[in-house]
Order: C-alpha cells, then structure tokens, then sequence
C-alpha cells in the first residue's frame, strides 16, 4: 500500500483491510510519457509496480467512477453468471429476436425457428435462429445459439447453449455451458457447473457430474458416469476394465485421483477391516499410481501389504499366505511406455472374474463407497519373508537336479525388471541344491 497525502492506492485487499466499495476495473489511458517508466528487461505490473511508482513521484493519477453494470469475466462460472444478469436485466443490453410475453416467461425469439406449442417457458430465455424445439420441453432461463435443436421430453434450467447443438429426448441439463456441435444424446444428464467444450458427444443415459470440465473434441460413452475433468484422454468409457486390467495413459487418463477412486472402489467392494497386497514394477510412475491406490484403500479401512518394488508371481503367490483376500500391482504397459496397468486380484491370486469387475465398476462410476471413520482407517505394512515364501514355493516345484543335469550357461537381460529381485536367488539355490 502506498501512501500520499491524499492518495490510498491499495491492490486486492484482504477483508480486512477493504476501506472502500470501489474497485480498480483494469480500464487505464495512459500518457505516452508514462511508459518511459516501465522497464523492457522485467515484468511490471501496472497496479503493483507503476501507480504506486508514480504516486511516489507525485505525478498526477486520477480515477473515475463510472455508473452502471461491470462484471469481471474471469472464469467459466462467471461466464454463465453474466448470461444470467442479462436474463434478469441487471444489465441493459438490446437483445435481438421477437419479444414475446408468454404466462410465466419472457421470450426473445429469433427468425425461423420451430418451436412446439407444448413447450413449458419460465424466466427470461433467449431464442436464436433457426432453433428446433419439440414437445414437452422445459425451458427455465436459457440462452440458445443458433440451429440449437432439442428433442422431446428435456429439461433445461440456467443453461448457455452455443450454435448447432443436438440435444436428446429426456436429457436433463442444470445451470451449464454447451460448447458448439456437441451432442448430447438421450436420457444424459449433466449437472450444474459443467462445461461441456466445442465437438464433443455425450452418450445415451451418461451423466456428467456438477463442475465437470470437459475439453473439445471428446466423447463420453453410452451410459458412463463422468465425476472428474476429461481434458486429456479422447474417450470416457462405462467400462473400467480392459483385456489387461485397468489400462490408461499415465497421468492422463490414468492420473493420482483416478488412482485414488479405484483404491476405494476396491477397498469398499472386499470390505472394511480386510488385508490386501500391493506392489508395482521398478518405474517411477507405477509408485506414484500404487500410492494413491493405497490411499484409497485405507480410506475404506482396509489393511495393506506393501511390498514395493516386486514381480507380480510374488504377489499372486504371496495371496492368502496371511489372510490376504486380494491384491494390487501396478506396472508399466509391456505394449506401450506410455501407458500404466493396474491389476486387481482376488482371494486365490488370479485376475478378477468379469462379475467381480463389474460389481467394482459399478462402485467406482457410483462413487458409492463408503469411507471410514477415522479411527477406522485402514494401515500400511510391509509382509515379511514374502520373497522368502516364493522362492521356497518355487524351487518346490521343480525337479532338484533339472539345471545340473542341463549344463547349460543361463545369461539374462532383467531390462530393469523387478524379477532381478527373486530370480538371481533362485537360480543360486537351484545349482546349490542340485
């Protein structure tokens, strides 16, 4: 804060240091001899840096209270928000179109439209042209773009529609932002808050949570629940499992939040108070995926084995040798290093059924997990000896003379593998013992 003897020029208060209800808008004419004040070589900032500068050099500043709406833009939810002050005529703006008075409603309809007799109008809603409107739509406070069309039985409440958007029959839009060519197919719902971007499809019965933001150009598929932002990945699927488990690029559609519902879908589908495993390969990416899943985990109050860094027949073999009733791994895609797998395991070490996978998906796109008390959270543990127990297992299994009597030299590339943890040790007691 700079101080003149009649000047208080004070940037972005705290409320408590607010003195005033008048703001600085941003809006400035300038002196060209003011700009010989401002350095090339830095940044500086005009209400930081160079008003401040001036009223120390007592140069002349002025301001001046203009009368009237002002808005600040500055993000998406205020986008809407001014589409709804020009609705309620907190800002005088000529709105263009056909003013019609209907019982409960305002209507400003554009040129050509189709609009249905059966249309249900409240608020103040802004038509525009070439729209087609069918039966028994509901209509509240609206902004349509041109060649907007709308099927028969939707509903929408607070919206801003741009150009050339299809809308489905009983699809169910609140207080939301539709970017052009979208298309959003029957019986979708999506919920306040949401911005959906330019070129994007939303599948039939797929719903899309409040505050979501999805980026052009994407596509929610067929009944799907969208609860986080889409901006990476191109497609939202119903499905979370694949012929590999739950397979995604790593930090993109695979990201730590996602990493972390998956944990707790899991964690509620064996139940609270039960003991899992979990373990990654040696990349970087798979440990910071496998902790979020534990994350998720323990919010559901489930016990977990954390072995690290180790090859997945451990921990399949490791399963059910301590009351394990399932497991984890996470590694990098041996198809493509830009993906991550995350396995799932039940109680006998084999990948899930595809019933069990549906039940977990079910929970995951219902988020209808329930977390646990704090007292009840769930903790972390390193298994001992299960290298030990593997080993054990696996030289078991074998016939003790079968690499003395092959007299063959063994050369190995572990290519960074987790298996040079175990497969050296047994190699070494294989010789031995034969």
């Amino acid at each position: 804060m700079k101080r003149t003897a009649s000047c208080v020029f004070l940037e972005k208060p705290s409320w408590g240091e607010v003195f005033s209800d008048t703001i600085n808008t941003g809006i400035y004419l300038l002196e060209p001899s003011v700009l010989e004040h401002i350095p090339t070589d830095r940044s500086f900032d005009f209400s930081k840096n160079l008003f401040p500068l001036l009223l120390d050099a007592h140069a002349p500043l002025y301001g001046h209270i203009a009368e009237g709406y002002w808005k600040d833009v500055g993000d998406l939810s205020e986008y809407r928000l001014a589409h709804a002050d020009i609705l309620d005529q907190r800002v005088k703006l000529p709105l263009s179109g056909d003013k019609q008075k209907k019982k409960n409603a305002l209507l400003y309809i554009s040129p050509r439209c189709d609009l249905s007799k059966k249309v249900t109008w409240t608020g103040t809603n802004i038509v525009g042209d070439g729209c087609q409107i069918a039966d028994q739509v509901k209509l509240s406070n609206c902004v349509l773009g041109h060649h907007v069309k709308i099927r028969a039985g939707t509903e929408l409440n607070g919206c801003v529609i741009w150009d050339d958007v299809t809308i489905g029959s009983g699809a169910r839009i609140h207080e939301a932002v539709i970017g052009a060519r979208c298309d959003i197919s029957d019986e979708a719902q999506i919920g306040e808050g949401a911005i959906i971007g330019d070129d994007c499809v939303i599948g039939h019965g797929a719903a899309v949570h409040s505050n979501v933001k999805i980026w052009p150009n994407k596509r929610v598929e067929d009944g799907a629940v969208l609860s986080t932002s889409l901006i990476w990945g191109e497609v939202w699927s119903r499905r979370l499992f694949g012929a590999y488990g739950i397979t995604g690029l790593c930090n993109r559609e695979i990201t730590p939040e996602l990493a972390t519902r998956i944990g707790a879908a899991y964690g509620a589908f064996i139940g609270e108070g039960s003991y899992v495993i979990t373990s990654r390969d040696a990349h970087m990416a798979s440990r910071m995926i496998k902790r979020a899943i534990i994350s998720g985990l323990l919010s559901t109050g489930v016990k977990v084995g954390d072995l690290r860094t180790s090859p997945i027949p451990v921990v399949r073999y490791e399963i059910g040798q301590e009351g394990e009733v399932g497991g984890v791994h996470v590694r990098q895609s041996p198809n493509d290093p830009n993906l991550v797998d995350i396995k799932l395991l039940d109680h006998t070490g084999v990948d899930l059924s595809s019933g069990q996978e549906r039940a977990i998906e079910q929970l995951f796109l219902r988020e209808d997990f329930k977390r646990t008390s704090p007292d009840r959270v769930g903790e972390i543990i390193t298994p001992p000896r299960a290298q030990e127990y593997y080993r054990a297992g696996f030289l078991k299994s074998i016939q003790s003379n079968t690499f003395q009597d092959a007299k063959m030299k063994i050369v190995i590339d572990y290519a960074f593998s987790s298996a040079s943890l175990i497969l050296p040790d047994i190699l070494d007691a294989s010789v031995s013992k034969s």
